[in-house]
């Protein structure tokens, strides 16, 4: 009986877990195999029918968009974050007031952010131009969401918000780092980009790939905040995954096709941890 008893403990977690993640998820592998309707359920059964948008240049076309989005917002949030975390990490005065304006930004709803955010970069009444109009920088306002432009202001707003948390995580594992590791880096003669090289990173790296990892998720699967800002466009300059799965669903009511789009986005999400995982390994060795 006593082999029992951790499993029941465990059981209250498991079916929580269960409802919450592995039956959605079974749900959505199940639909994506139907030529299901958003509003009517469930038609024939198509099998892998709905994968084959996967091929199709307008998939391809999300999936880079969605890559070209991770690509730019998760290395500038890490880099703004490390940059912040080695810079709090000193001593001088009103550090502890900056640690808090840091990391206001991480607490405010997406969607806010994103309505901050059109205030902000507005053409005629945003703060932005009325800046760089009264520097003298610019001669007319500037539009920040046309077609070359949406995809790096949106990046911007999702640096912003995502940075604050790579500043935190990494300013808490910078401060657990010995400071006598380096006092006797200096009494070698060792300058500050020795040092990091030598002992900041090294002693920092396994939570910073953690938090880059997560960072990277919550890129891969951000909507609320960038269809506030862009709704994908303009002419979808920014509809990455959840936007096109949203549209797919919502807007064209092809359910099936919407959750063969979100099994994608599992999977590249679940090959990430992995890549995760390999890279961790290799620090512990």
């Amino acid at each position: 009986m006593r082999k029992v008893y951790p499993y029941l403990f465990l059981l209250p977690s498991l079916t929580l877990l269960t409802a919450v993640y592995l039956y959605p998820l079974a749900d959505l592998v199940r639909t994506s195999l139907y030529d299901a309707h958003t509003l009517a359920g469930l038609k024939a059964f198509v099998g892998l029918a709905n994968y084959r948008l996967i091929m199709s240049a307008e998939f391809l076309d999300v999936l880079w968009k969605t890559l070209v989005w991770v690509g730019l917002s998760t290395p500038a949030a890490m880099l703004v974050g490390l940059a912040g975390a080695l810079l709090l990490n000193q001593e001088f005065r009103g550090r502890n007031f900056l640690k808090v304006m840091a990391f206001v930004p991480w607490t405010i709803p997406h969607a806010m952010i994103a309505v901050f955010w059109r205030w902000l970069i507005h053409p005629y009444y945003g703060m932005a131009n009325h800046v760089l109009l009264s520097l003298g920088w610019v001669a007319e306002p500037l539009n920040f969401l046309t077609v070359d432009s949406a995809m790096f202001t949106a990046t911007g707003m999702r640096v912003w918000k995502g940075a604050p948390f790579a500043l935190i995580t990494l300013l808490a594992a910078l401060q657990t780092i010995p400071r006598e590791m380096y006092e006797a880096a200096e009494v070698d003669g060792a300058g500050p980009v020795r040092k990091f090289v030598s002992i900041t990173f090294p002693m920092i790296r396994g939570i910073f790939l953690t938090t880059a990892l997560v960072t990277t998720i919550w890129a891969v699967v951000t909507f609320d905040m960038l269809w506030v800002l862009t709704e994908g466009g303009p002419l979808r300059a920014t509809e990455i995954l959840p936007i096109a799965i949203y549209k797919k669903a919502f807007f064209l009511y092809k359910a099936g096709e919407a959750c063969a789009m979100g099994v994608v986005g599992v999977i590249l999400v679940a090959l990430l941890g992995v890549v995760y995982f390999i890279s961790l390994k290799g620090t512990k060795e």
